[in-house]
């Protein structure tokens, strides 16, 4: 069994993704990891973000 990835790698990997043109391939080969693991730490980052973001900006639809 795989050792969990660490939440500072999965921060690296997602903004390493989020930041250059690369595709999953190039990202996986960079990290040594799966290309679905790519996928997967890109998400759960982008949502932890929302999550604590959420409650800083206004929802313009939802204005009486």
């Amino acid at each position: 069994m795989k050792a969990a990835m660490t939440a500072e790698k999965q921060v690296v990997i997602a903004l390493w993704k989020l930041a250059m043109p690369d595709c999953y391939q190039s990202v996986r080969n960079q990290f040594g990891v799966g290309k679905s693991t790519v996928g997967t730490a890109v998400i759960q980052v982008a949502n932890a973000i929302s999550n604590q973001l959420s409650h800083c900006y206004c929802c313009l639809l939802c204005a009486p």
